[in-house]
């Protein structure tokens, strides 16, 4: 591994990426509204303030893995309405923080309702309406198909093709979708990938330059299965080199995991 252990479960120990997600309004003020044929979302955010996430009696108290069990569950949910759920939650985690760790939900909510109602000023010529709903939910249960099968460059090029969503989102929703296999691969992970010590992950990136729909499925497919082949080779390891989550649970390695600890090490090199 062009990573040892110890650097990967140190890195993935210091992954701070704000736990945020969309849940159901209930009897509060919606937020978030996707209302679209016969489905009708209200949403609210569940994001702690910058100075909740900042302290790290707070932290403790949080599970990035329990974030990733309530979206794995919504995307592989039999409902259509917990597809879009999923979906609306996992592009407003994205868009919730940036490089500078600051927390901001009115971006991450505005980012989400382009989903349910488009973006653009109201001249017509300038805006993009929404995709339909019924559209979105297959594409949605195609691409998690696809993953199930292991074909993930043909599930991101068919979760592009989602309204509003480049690789980087699509990657994001495949990776909630699967994260013991599926993995994000946004800018933060390309850029850290051109300066890996390692030949193979230096041509990751280089592929994923060519910006064609083959060369970006063949780029995202290694990448995965350097992840999850990497995080295979760390369980083998045993207990000892098990991570820690923010709950101070130890958990078992997945393929995310192992993105996030090169995530992490980004953020630490400035790559971020």
């Amino acid at each position: 591994m062009p990573y040892s252990p110890e650097m990967l479960r140190a890195a993935r120990e210091m992954y701070r990426y704000v736990p945020a997600r969309l849940v159901e309004a209930g009897g509060k003020e919606p937020r978030f509204e996707w209302a679209a044929e016969d489905i009708h979302l209200r949403l609210v955010p569940d994001c702690p303030a910058q100075r909740q996430w900042n302290d790290s009696n707070f932290r403790v108290r949080c599970s990035s893995v329990a974030l990733d069990d309530f979206h794995e569950g919504l995307l592989n949910g039999a409902v259509e309405s917990d597809l879009l759920h999923g979906l609306a939650s996992s592009v407003f985690w994205g868009f919730a923080s940036g490089s500078d760790g600051i927390i901001r939900v009115e971006r991450a909510l505005g980012k989400a309702r382009c989903l349910a109602v488009g973006r653009g000023g109201p001249v017509s010529s300038r805006r993009i309406g929404p995709q339909r709903a019924k559209e979105t939910i297959s594409l949605i249960s195609q691409a998690r198909d696809l993953l199930a099968q292991g074909d993930m460059g043909a599930a991101l090029a068919c979760a592009m093709n989602i309204q509003f969503l480049g690789m980087s989102f699509a990657s994001k929703l495949l990776m909630f979708m699967r994260p013991s296999a599926a993995v994000v691969f946004d800018s933060v992970i390309a850029r850290s990938l051109e300066h890996a010590p390692s030949n193979s992950l230096r041509a990751i990136a280089s592929e994923a330059k060519r910006y064609s729909q083959l060369s970006r499925g063949r780029a995202y497919s290694s990448w995965c299965e350097y992840c999850s082949e990497t995080a295979f080779k760390m369980s083998r390891l045993g207990d000892d080199f098990e991570w820690t989550d923010w709950n101070g649970l130890r958990q078992v390695w997945r393929a995310v995991d192992i993105e996030r600890a090169i995530f992490a090490l980004a953020a630490k090199q400035n790559l971020a």
